[in-house]
């Protein structure tokens, strides 16, 4: 169920890690698969491998946070998530954002 989340947190993780970040804030709307990445012991959960990979990633790290952000409180990210969907390879966005994440309508 939460594979996309776990999924783009180590993604998160490993474009930081390529682009020479050493402290990282990573934010996820979902409050679940944060819990999980946050959690010291091996997961359990079905997709307990990738957890895994996003624990190893973190120790490469100098900080790391990861912590939960109510979708409703991003409007930016919520957009750059239904966009990245309509593509069929990863997409990131390093610098820049697309003219959308600055609408003064989003949260």
């Amino acid at each position: 169920m939460f594979q996309a989340e776990w999924l783009a947190i180590r993604n998160g993780f490993d474009l930081a890690l390529l682009q020479g970040y050493m402290d990282v804030i990573l934010e996820n709307d979902s409050l679940m698969a944060v819990v999980e990445v946050e959690k010291a012991d091996k997961s359990m959960c079905l997709w307990g491998g990738l957890v895994l990979d996003i624990h190893i990633i973190n120790r490469l790290l100098g900080s790391c946070i990861v912590r939960h952000v109510p979708r409703q409180a991003n409007g930016c990210a919520h957009e750059l998530a239904k966009m990245a969907r309509r593509h069929e390879n990863y997409c990131y966005w390093v610098g820049c954002l697309p003219d959308f994440c600055y609408n003064p309508d989003l949260p």
